[in-house]
């Protein structure tokens, strides 16, 4: 099983993977995870801009449609994958519902978001920041995040019909997220 994660900023996207890596004894991996990864195997150079969340410099094309574009797709994804060994795992953002889609049979993918107050709040309390400096943030990291998914998938980030789940957390809060994520794996898996 694959749970593939996109998520805007102070949704609480990471406290619930972790979550559900326990549940499902699934390993985690996340930017500092796959960068750590990415060091140890040597690719990280080719990879940086991407564990970022930027965009490259050079002439490459998104991605578009469907398949993967010449050699930059290819490329990008195939060293990805590698990154990431086990079989069933679980992963926060960096395209993973578009990277993984040719195993759609066996993914969960969910967009995690919430209301601009709730994730102002979330992130004040978690990097210890001002109201003001916060918002500032969590805009600049959306942002940063809706350029990255376009340029590398040519899709639109955050997009319900590409993804499983839409879950706002605001409402739902992180252990009713993990449970409505819970009982979609029992839909669709038959079990835990």
């Amino acid at each position: 099983m694959i749970i593939c994660i996109e998520r805007e900023c102070g949704s609480g996207a990471h406290v619930v993977a972790e979550h559900l890596s326990r549940i499902y004894s699934l390993p985690l991996y996340d930017r500092q995870s796959l960068i750590r990864e990415a060091k140890t195997t040597g690719v990280y150079d080719q990879m940086k801009k991407f564990f970022e969340e930027r965009p490259t410099e050079n002439s490459y094309l998104s991605i578009s449609k469907g398949d993967e574009s010449p050699e930059f797709g290819r490329e990008l994804y195939e060293m990805f994958r590698e990154l990431i060994e086990p079989e069933s795992f679980i992963l926060i953002g960096r395209c993973g519902n578009y990277i993984y889609r040719k195993r759609r049979d066996e993914m969960v993918s969910i967009f995690l978001h919430a209301e601009i107050n709730d994730r102002v709040k979330r992130t004040m309390k978690k990097q210890h920041l001002d109201r003001w400096n916060a918002g500032k943030i969590v805009d600049e990291v959306d942002d940063k995040r809706r350029a990255f998914h376009k340029y590398y998938t040519g899709t639109t980030w955050g997009m319900a019909a590409d993804y499983d789940l839409c879950l706002n957390t605001s409402y739902l809060g992180i252990p009713g997220a993990v449970h409505m994520i819970n009982e979609y794996i029992d839909a669709k898996f038959g079990e835990k």
